[in-house]
C-alpha cells in the first residue's frame, strides 16, 4: 500500500446531523480546512453494485453517487478495479469543479462596484477511503471490495461522509389505465432495485383533476383546498371505494432506507377517472 501525506482526523471534529439521520464529521468552526470548506461536502455517499445493469449487455459496475453544493456528481466504475484508481478519478473531478467554483467566485467579486478584488485560488481536495477505525482502505482492493463495507466513510477535504450500500431504487410506475369501485388496483414498479415492491413506502391520493399537487397546508376552516389531492391509501393495492368515483387516483411510490426517504418520489396518474362497478345480478 502506498501511503501518502494525508493528515489525520483531528479530535476537535465533531458530528452533525446529516441526510436521512445520518452523520457527517464536521471541523470545529475556526479550525483551518485542509481543502475546501466543509459546507461544500454533506450528507451521504450512495454506493450501487450492479451486478445486472439495466442495458443487457453491459458489464456489472459499482455506482458511486457523491452529494455536493452544485449537485450530485456519479462515478461509475468497474468492480474489479483498484480503488486506488477510482479515488483518483474521483479526486480530478472533485478538483475540477472546485476551481470552476472558483473561478465564478472570482468573476462576481471582480464585478461587484467594477473594483478588482483578490480571490484566493482553491486548494487541492484530497481524497481517501476510510475503514470504520478511521484508517485509509488499502488502494490495491477491488472496487468491491473496498466499497461494499459497511462503517467505511469517504473522505474529502475536511468532511467524512458515511457510505450507504445499495439503498433501494425504483425509476417509475405502471398501473392499469382504468379503476373500478370495489376492484383493487396494484400497481408495478419499474427497474426497482434492491429492495422488494412491499418494501417501498406507498401513498395513493384522490382528485378531482388529474394534474392536481398534494396539499401543501391546511386553510383558514382547517381544510385541504378544493382542488387539492387528498391521501386515500398507504398500502401498495388500492381498492376505491364509492367516494372516488369519477375522481382520478395518483399513486406515489417512496424507497425508503431505515424509515426514511433515500430518493426521490415516483408516481403514476391513472389516466381515467375512477368507474363504478357494473350492478351485480
Amino acid at each position: 500500500m502506498l501511503l501518502r501525506a494525508f493528515p489525520p482526523l483531528p479530535a476537535t471534529l465533531r458530528r452533525v446531523a446529516g441526510a436521512n439521520s445520518q452523520t457527517v464529521q464536521r471541523w470545529v468552526p475556526g479550525q483551518r480546512p485542509l481543502a475546501m470548506a466543509a459546507s461544500s461536502f454533506t450528507g451521504i455517499v450512495d454506493v450501487r453494485l450492479q451486478t445486472d445493469p439495466p442495458e443487457e449487455d453491459s458489464p456489472p459496475q459499482i455506482v458511486i453517487s457523491v452529494p455536493l453544493e452544485s449537485g450530485t456528481r456519479q462515478l461509475t466504475r468497474d468492480p474489479v478495479e483498484p480503488l486506488g484508481k477510482s479515488l483518483g478519478r474521483l479526486k480530478v473531478t472533485l478538483n475540477k469543479a472546485s476551481k470552476k467554483n472558483g473561478k465564478n467566485k472570482k468573476a462576481k467579486s471582480e464585478s461587484a462596484d467594477g473594483a478588482r478584488q483578490s480571490c484566493s485560488a482553491p486548494s487541492e481536495i484530497l481524497v481517501a477511503l476510510l475503514d470504520a477505525a478511521g484508517k485509509e482502505v488499502d488502494e490495491a482492493l477491488a472496487n468491491e471490495q473496498a466499497w461494499c463495507q459497511t462503517g467505511r466513510t469517504l473522505r474529502i477535504g475536511d468532511c467524512a461522509l458515511p457510505l450507504r450500500i445499495n439503498a433501494p431504487v425504483v425509476e417509475g410506475l405502471w398501473a392499469p389505465p382504468l379503476a373500478l369501485a370495489g376492484y383493487p388496483v396494484a400497481p408495478v414498479p419499474q427497474k426497482l432495485r434492491f429492495c422488494e415492491p412491499g418494501e417501498l413506502r406507498w401513498r395513493w391520493w384522490r382528485s378531482a383533476e388529474p394534474w392536481c399537487k398534494k396539499p401543501e397546508g391546511v386553510g383558514a376552516a382547517g381544510e385541504a383546498a378544493a382542488d387539492a389531492r387528498v391521501l386515500v391509501g398507504s398500502e401498495r393495492v388500492y381498492t376505491p371505494t364509492v367516494d372516488d368515483v369519477g375522481a382520478f387516483l395518483h399513486v406515489e411510490a417512496t424507497p425508503m432506507w431505515e424509515g426514511e426517504s433515500c430518493g426521490p418520489d415516483v408516481a403514476f396518474v391513472i389516466p381515467k377517472g375512477v368507474v363504478a362497478s357494473p350492478a351485480r345480478e
